[in-house]
């Protein structure tokens, strides 16, 4: 196990891309086993002193900065077992510090797929299942939680939990009944509160009938590190075809989200008149504009979708001529569609969808200040009330705004880039609006980001003092002393 207790090689873990400052630490745990883990917690329980756990630092919110005691960091727990064959595709054993771009290689050398992809490529696996991360295949695949059928799991004391999905459920009563590889028995009572009908990232779940697997994915390392996972991965399509079709404005976009979004998913159909689209990615017209150096000859005032979908090379064809009849149905500009079929064609239209964060980020150097990003999520009937609310205070808010991300889960990440300190001011009274909005709509502060220690107070809005008490009762009961990761999600 490697340990760094000098300022020079302790910085690089003291930043992430939360905008948070001013973090610290006494030294930083490397370690290359899971053994070793158990080792620094049990110390660290011995001595009092608060560990705060961490993956790549690819974190939104601040999760993985110490504010305080040391630092442990997964990165070097990067060990990949064989992948398994299994009746509906295969498994995988995998250490938290596997990078995620290492993973889909692997298991796309097998022909198989890992859906749950966030974007950042460098990101950890233990950091994605402690986030309860999703990404752009979430419309078909789901998050992360759908992809873990076990958990090996440290908890503050140093003792061991192996939790295989299914084995450890909560009865009626709202309690999962732990217990340790050196038999320690752990009641846990669970929260009442249930988590809102929506892709949800924001707290711990509750409520009977739910898997103890579950309990530690999306708990933001609050609850127990999460050393290693076995996954299960999907077949992967033969081929796919890939799309970015441009609309004359919002609103015809957004109608065809609607009807993209429901056939694909319409249970009611037989299969072979189902869209299949895996992928229903949106960019407002904001984000277009900023695509306008590769396409200049794009209309005026266009939103867009990126799609994606399944096909094999006898279908491709016909795939394609559905898909331009269906967009010219759904109002579509044809002729400035782009399709991507061929590896090639498909990694310069993902380049060219990355062009977009990559802007952002120049606008963000130039003025030295950080992004207020949206991460809420509406339920499905209530996508278009979310999106009018939401245009209507971006227009009355006066900071520039660029919207992308997963309408398909209605889900879309707002991006407000103030040019000076008023207008960062206001850029979170429009986050705080947006927030708002959702919760009225019944939706959640957090789809995929999670909590961190940037948006406590939006998951106490959310969830209410009982439902904060009910959260503080379960972390108490597997960290007693409040040692692990301080400052996330709520005050232990």
């Amino acid at each position: 196990m490697e340990i760094l207790r000098t300022p020079a090689l302790i910085a690089p873990y003291l930043s992430d891309t939360s905008g948070l400052h001013d973090a610290h630490c006494a030294v930083v745990y490397r370690p290359e086993r899971i053994e070793e883990i158990e080792t620094v917690l049990a110390e660290a329980r011995r001595l009092g002193v608060t560990v705060t756990v961490a993956g790549a630092h690819t974190a939104t919110t601040g999760a993985a900065l110490p504010y305080g005691g040391i630092l442990l960091t997964t990165d070097r727990l990067d060990r990949i077992g064989p992948i398994v064959p299994t009746a509906t595709g295969a498994q995988v054993a995998v250490e938290a510090g596997v990078r995620l771009a290492t993973l889909q290689a692997a298991a796309a050398a097998a022909h198989t797929l890992y859906p749950p992809d966030p974007g950042e490529a460098k990101a950890t696996l233990g950091g994605n299942l402690s986030t309860h991360a999703a990404g752009k295949h979430g419309f078909h695949y789901g998050p992360s939680r759908n992809w873990v059928t076990a958990l090996t799991v440290i908890l503050a004391e140093g003792d061991r939990l192996e939790l295989t999905r299914g084995e450890c459920v909560a009865g009626a009563d709202a309690i999962l009944h732990l217990t340790t590889i050196s038999g320690r028995r752990i009641d846990v009572p669970l929260p009442t509160t249930l988590p809102p009908p929506v892709k949800h990232a924001a707290g711990y779940l509750g409520g009977k009938g739910r898997d103890a697997v579950d309990l530690f994915i999306g708990a933001e390392g609050t609850l127990g590190v999460i050393a290693a996972a076995t996954l299960r991965l999907a077949p992967a399509p033969e081929q796919t075809l890939a799309g970015l079709l441009f609309f004359p404005n919002e609103e015809r976009c957004w109608q065809a989200v609607v009807a993209i979004r429901d056939r694909s998913r319409a249970a009611t159909l037989p299969i072979a008149e189902r869209w299949g689209t895996t992928i229903l990615e949106y960019l407002d017209p904001a984000a277009v504009d900023l695509l306008r150096s590769d396409l200049p000859a794009l209309p005026a005032a266009t939103a867009a979708l990126m799609v994606e979908q399944p096909t094999t090379e006898a279908a491709n064809a016909a795939r394609l001529a559905d898909w331009q009849r269906v967009t010219a149905e759904l109002g579509g500009v044809a002729k400035a569609h782009l399709w991507a079929r061929t590896t090639a064609e498909k990694a310069a239209l993902a380049a060219m969808r990355y062009r977009i964060p990559t802007a952002m980020n120049a606008t963000l150097a130039r003025t030295g200040l950080r992004k207020v990003s949206c991460d809420m999520a509406v339920p499905d009937d209530r996508l278009l009330t979310y999106l009018h609310g939401a245009r209507a205070r971006l227009a009355a808010g006066g900071v520039r705004a660029v919207g992308f991300g997963h309408i398909g889960d209605n889900h879309i990440h707002y991006n407000l880039l103030p040019e000076d300190a008023a207008e960062l001011a206001r850029a979170r009274a429009i986050y705080d609006d947006l927030v708002e909005l959702a919760l009225a709509l019944g939706g959640t502060v957090s789809a995929e980001h999670g909590i961190g220690k940037l948006k406590r107070r939006y998951l106490a809005r959310m969830v209410g003092e009982q439902g904060i008490a009910e959260m503080r009762r379960t972390r108490r009961t597997l960290d007693p002393a409040g040692l692990l990761c301080p400052g996330n999600l709520f005050e232990a």
